[in-house]
């Protein structure tokens, strides 16, 4: 139970994280909204701000498949990968700045 404590507070316990979650959220809103409406024939560039926000990971998870151009819940997924591991990480050094205090 200990261990289920430390990983909420990691991810989601302090506002760095917090404050990270929610514009990877609003930028996953934005290209589910505009993939949705866009009617024109080229390319939108909506998703890549999703994806510029999560790398490296999410680029990683992308790389694996091969199939990433014509499956959109393969970039989801590598979006939410990404951005669990990136939150993790800006937990993680939160957590470690708070512990060790001022100096």
């Amino acid at each position: 139970m200990k261990y289920v404590g430390f990983l909420r507070q990691v991810l989601v316990g302090n506002w760095p994280s917090r404050i990270y979650l929610g514009v990877v959220t609003a930028a996953m809103l934005l290209w589910l909204v505009v993939t949705l409406t866009w009617t024109q024939p080229d390319a939108n560039m909506s998703g890549v701000s999703a994806l510029l926000l999560t790398l490296p990971v999410s680029l990683m998870v992308l790389m694996a498949s091969s199939d990433a151009p014509g499956h959109p819940e393969l970039y989801v997924a590598a979006v939410v990968v990404g951005a669990l591991v990136n939150d993790a990480v800006i937990g993680l050094v939160a957590y470690a700045a708070r512990r060790s205090g001022p100096r």
